[in-house]
């Protein structure tokens, strides 16, 4: 006798204002699109999810994990200053 309890995952909506800055590569937008996927990662969503959700390609989010969720990016101009 087995017995196996099939358990359904909540459907992830995403508001629309969220949704049209996750094409944004604006580093405060990358950031807290990142905190919001670091909130689902921990939550046990997998980065399947995660991308459909967001409308995005799930190599995106595996990235965004690799770096630990920790946005590096810098603009031409800051770069410039930081090599001054």
């Amino acid at each position: 006798n087995i017995k196996i309890d099939i358990v359904e995952r909540p459907v992830l909506e995403v508001s629309k204002d969220l949704l049209k800055a996750s094409k944004s590569r604006k580093k405060e937008i990358v950031a807290e699109r990142w905190a919001v996927w670091e909130k689902l990662d921990r939550a046990g969503v997998r980065p399947t999810e995660i991308a459909k959700a967001f409308k995005c390609d799930h190599g995106s989010v595996l990235f965004a994990k690799r770096q630990g969720f920790k946005s590096g990016w810098t603009t031409r101009a800051e770069r410039r200053g930081l090599e001054a």
